[in-house]
């Protein structure tokens, strides 16, 4: 058997084509839980900042009609004031939001084409002024009631909000941030264009250059930050393929960093203007300054006139060459064409020759059960003689000896606890009926099939969450005293261990002594008590465990009696202190302190004692004879009547002035009872006061009154 080649060389046509375009790439957002999260901290505090980006989006943004907010850039913390947020919201326009207020824009940019978007903000006295510009226009401006102080907790995010939410539904590309106010004309001047060398005051750069427009870009997960800072990004959630949640091709900008592609060829080598000798073919790139000072990467696609060419060749018996030499052996070949390759090259074929002879071969094969050859099963042993083709393509002769050997079976009964471990390692938590294969097992070193009927009885393990007062007696008869889990072990009705747990809360019955000393009573256990003894009693601990409380009860019971002698007052009780007040007005009368009081006007007056352990009025009691004093008691608008009382009474109004509200303070100005949304002339009260002194504030539509009052 003889092999040819029949080689037609011809010339090849060359395009050599170059292409230079700016690096417009941008990032893909699904809408979903793409997010790209950098190491950038923002500006923080109330310091002044610019943030731009371009942007493209058709998503309906306004929650108002049936959208979702659609957030650009983020960082800060999500509490009031702390988020600095530049999103498209409300009429689906664009919007700068801290958490508590924002501002919205006037201008709708969901309109599938691409904007160039920027907030400024600043501080200007207690003013929190912010400007939102489109496309180098000053959309709105104004100030929002939030104070501005954003928070440290996020780093910069672009295409979602710091607490996970609103993600961006579109494409995102320039992502600037500036720690200074960046005017109009600056915004305006900037906005298509790429920066090749950092502006003043840019702290984050994101041009979201980095991956190839609509291919696979599984290893392209960083937005690099170009600013001085260095803090870039990472891609979290991309499927980084297709036209979709990827890098895709973004809107055309001027200067900036630019990519080129140049087909070129040489016969041999190809030698770049500046020297660089290319001796393969292939894609080289390389990296020049550009014109405009920034990055120009230049892709050659260096195709040679391969002048050398190699190829193998397996044959049978002989080998014809291009230019018509026979060979027989294996070996190394040369044959050279002059002038054939493209562009007048000429083309060296440097062949690797192999020669194959006729094989013959023999095999032995012993399997288990049967073997399939050819599409056909043998069930026995046999010898089989086969003609075709070896595996070098040649007239083959390969005679087979089969050996057939039988595999076997068995069955299993086992009962288990728990669980059981075959003798293969496999472990059965479950009743059932499991196959195993046991590899070359039986004496033919055929596999053995073992059925394994198994029975699993489950072990008991119960936890049972107790609490008692001092100790538990469980049911097995074990006794505890400690707060804990407490484990016993125990056999089930199938013969397997099991475990019950008391998880157990002891709490422990307490008991107390007081010693309390009141003023005529006070109210014990829901008993109003009013002589000095010792008071025994059980109460319910929160843990309902039983709790023994002695109270050494003391009942004061002042002598509340007044002497008067021609014009002055005496109480009978000695006390700590006293104040005398005018009954009429409930006002304490300046100076009068002491235990006895001359009056220098007619009227009506008593006493508050002061007896350590509690506080009391005495009743009123009039002095006449003298010149007039403050006798306006009936034409006060407001009264409480009885005073004293036991806790009872009513707040009595005497003109056209509507009882509105009331309050009731202790002489600390402790609030004890409130009330208002009232419009009556009487109000009755009827509440459990400790015995004292106590401060009534009455509101009506026009006045306000303070009143004493005496609770006995």
């Amino acid at each position: 058997m003889k092999s040819s080649i029949y080689t037609t060389l011809g010339f090849l046509i060359v395009l050599i084509s170059s292409n230079s375009f700016a690096q417009n790439v941008a990032l893909h957002f699904d809408g979903s839980d793409d997010v790209v999260q950098t190491s950038n901290p923002g500006i923080s505090g109330q310091n002044a900042r610019t943030v731009e980006a371009i942007i493209r989006t058709t998503a309906n943004c306004d929650p108002q009609k049936g959208g979702k907010q659609k957030v650009i850039v983020d960082w800060g913390a999500a509490s009031t004031g702390a988020r600095f947020t530049l999103n498209i919201k409300t009429d689906n326009a664009l919007r700068l939001e801290v958490q508590g207020s924002g501002m919205n824009g006037q201008t709708a940019i969901n309109d599938g084409k691409w904007h160039h978007v920027a907030a400024v903000y600043s501080q200007v006295g207690k003013q929190n002024n912010i400007a939102l510009y489109v496309d180098g226009v000053l959309d709105t401006s104004g100030s929002i009631p939030t104070s501005i102080n954003t928070g440290t907790s996020i780093n910069v995010r672009i295409g979602q909000r710091v607490d996970g939410i609103n993600s961006f539904d579109g494409e995102i590309d320039e992502v600037r941030i500036f720690n200074r106010i960046r005017t109009q004309s600056e915004i305006k001047a900037d906005m298509g264009k790429e920066y090749c060398s950092n502006s003043k005051g840019l702290v984050g750069y994101y041009k979201l250059n980095e991956g190839n427009p609509g291919s696979t870009n599984t290893s392209n997960k960083t937005a690099k930050d170009y600013s001085s800072t260095k803090k870039n990004g990472t891609l979290s959630n991309f499927s980084l393929s297709g036209s979709k949640s990827n890098w895709v091709t973004g809107d055309t900008l001027t200067g900036g960093d630019t990519k080129s592609t140049e087909d070129v060829f040489g016969c041999y080598t190809y030698t770049t203007i500046d020297g660089t000798v290319y001796s393969s073919p292939g894609k080289y790139t390389r990296k020049i300054p550009n014109a405009a000072g920034c990055d120009s990467l230049i892709t050659l696609n260096v195709t040679l006139g391969r002048v050398y060419h190699f190829t193998r060749h397996t044959v049978c018996d002989s080998f014809v060459m291009p230019l018509g030499r026979v060979v027989y052996q294996t070996g190394f070949y040369r044959d050279t064409i002059k002038g054939v390759a493209p562009k007048g090259c000429d083309s060296v074929l440097i062949m690797e020759v192999k020669v194959n002879p006729k094989v013959e071969t023999q095999e032995d094969i012993v399997v288990c059960d049967s073997i399939s050859i050819n599409n056909k099963w043998y069930f026995s042993d046999i010898e089989l003689s086969q003609n075709g083709t070896a595996v070098t393509g040649c007239d083959s002769i390969h005679s087979i000896d089969i050996t057939v050997n039988e595999s076997s079976s068995a069955t299993l009964f086992e009962t288990h606890c728990d669980r059981f471990t075959s003798t293969l390692g496999n472990t059965y938590t479950k009743s059932g009926i499991y196959k195993e294969k046991l590899s070359k097992a039986n004496k033919y070193k055929c596999d053995s099939l073992v059925v394994i009927d198994l029975t699993i009885n489950n072990s008991s393990n119960v936890t049972i969450p107790l609490q008692d007062c001092d100790s538990f007696i469980s049911p097995a008869g074990y006794h505890y005293l400690t707060t804990g889990v407490h484990t016993e072990r125990y056999t089930s009705q199938y013969g397997c261990d099991s475990i019950i747990a008391y998880d157990l809360t002891l709490s422990e019955t307490k008991s107390s002594e007081n010693k309390l000393e009141v003023c005529d009573s006070v109210l014990i256990n829901n008993v109003w008590r009013t002589n000095t003894g010792i008071i025994k009693y059980t109460d319910a601990t929160s843990a309902g465990c039983d709790s023994n409380v002695t109270i050494d009860l003391k009942v004061v019971k002042p002598d509340m009696s007044v002497d008067i002698s021609n014009h002055m007052l005496s109480v009978t009780q000695e006390a700590i202190s006293y104040q005398w007040i005018d009954c009429n007005t409930n006002k304490e009368i300046s100076g009068a302190t002491k235990k006895s009081y001359t009056a220098t006007y007619s009227g009506s007056f008593a006493c508050i004692i002061n007896l350590n352990s509690c506080t009391k009025q005495t009743d009123c009691y009039d002095v006449i004879g003298l010149a007039a004093g403050n006798t306006t008691k009936s034409q006060n608008r407001i009264r409480v009547v009885p005073n004293p009382n036991n806790g009872s009474f009513h707040i009595v109004s005497y003109s056209n002035y509507r009882i509105i509200s009331y309050d009731l303070r202790d002489l600390t100005g402790r609030l004890i009872m409130s009330k208002d949304g009232l419009n009556d002339s009487n109000v009755h009260l009827n509440h459990k006061l400790i015995p004292g002194v106590y401060i009534l504030n009455i509101g009506t539509g026009n006045t306000h009154e303070s009143i004493r009052l005496s609770v006995q």
